[in-house]
């Protein structure tokens, strides 16, 4: 979103003039973090036309089979997302060569995600080594195939896509902003477990995946409160991104639609 479609939206709000100093600061840098994350977030639509082998829905069976791995190892729940985003960077950049190869592909970019996670349990640390990760893809591909998959991802990732943000971590800082501001209380943790779930959906999605991380937040947590009754569209929310209603229901129109793997 460009700084001055930003700026026109608030001035057609009658905002800018009622915000003052802070405000005006506070808006600059969400128009910062927005623009940000859509320079950091994987180019969905490329890889549809880089690859000649991998569909969506062969994407979409590697991602589901890392989920269920980081369930079985207990790795930190945002670590498969981040994964997900260095596999769509890889497909958006290089072909991959025969089918064959995509599961060593999808095993590497959550190596690649867990290594570059800020704080790791011990029981993560000790994931680490290779052989681990060629070991359980049954004989899909060699620890020395994993070791080089890894490095390849490490040299085209760049200091934004390392640091980008995923969908799980910006749903964590919206909803504490919505327990700060008395919207939600502790027993209404239900409501960010559907919204977390809905996250979930969106990684199978190749749709969904092309949605910037606190849009996509935004809107699982925003259908989320509405299912359950509450205000969909408080200020507490809004204040903290940008986004029309028109584009959340955009967004939650796909969420509404999105299925696991039959």
């Amino acid at each position: 979103m460009a700084n001055k479609d930003c700026a026109r939206r608030h001035c057609e709000l009658g905002v800018a003039a009622k915000i003052g100093a802070t405000g005006v600061q506070k808006l600059l840098a969400l128009i910062a973090q927005h623009e940000s994350e859509a320079k950091g977030h994987p180019d969905v639509q490329k890889a549809t036309q880089v690859q000649k082998l991998v569909l969506p829905e062969h994407r979409q069976i590697a991602v589901e089979w890392l989920i269920e791995v980081a369930w079985d190892w207990q790795l930190e729940s945002t670590v498969v997302y981040r994964g997900a985003q260095y596999l769509d960077h890889y497909l958006a950049s290089y072909p991959v060569p025969a089918l064959s190869k995509f599961q060593m592909l999808a095993i590497s970019s959550l190596r690649t995600a867990l290594k570059h996670s800020s704080k790791l349990a011990e029981r993560e640390r000790a994931r680490l080594p290779y052989k681990h990760w060629a070991e359980v893809t049954d004989g899909a591909c060699t620890e020395a195939e994993v070791r080089s998959t890894c490095s390849k991802l490490e040299r085209l990732l760049g200091t934004a896509q390392r640091g980008h943000p995923n969908a799980k971590q910006r749903l964590r800082y919206l909803w504490y902003r919505l327990y700060d501001a008395g919207v939600v209380k502790q027993e209404h943790v239900y409501a960010y477990m559907l919204a977390s779930f809905l996250l979930h959906l969106s990684l199978l999605d190749c749709g969904l995946s092309a949605v910037t991380p606190t849009l996509l937040a935004v809107a699982a947590l925003s259908l989320s409160l509405d299912v359950f009754g509450f205000a969909p569209w408080p200020g507490a929310l809004q204040e903290h991104c940008l986004y029309s209603q028109g584009e959340l229901q955009e967004v939650q129109q796909k969420l509404r639609t999105a299925q696991p793997v039959a």
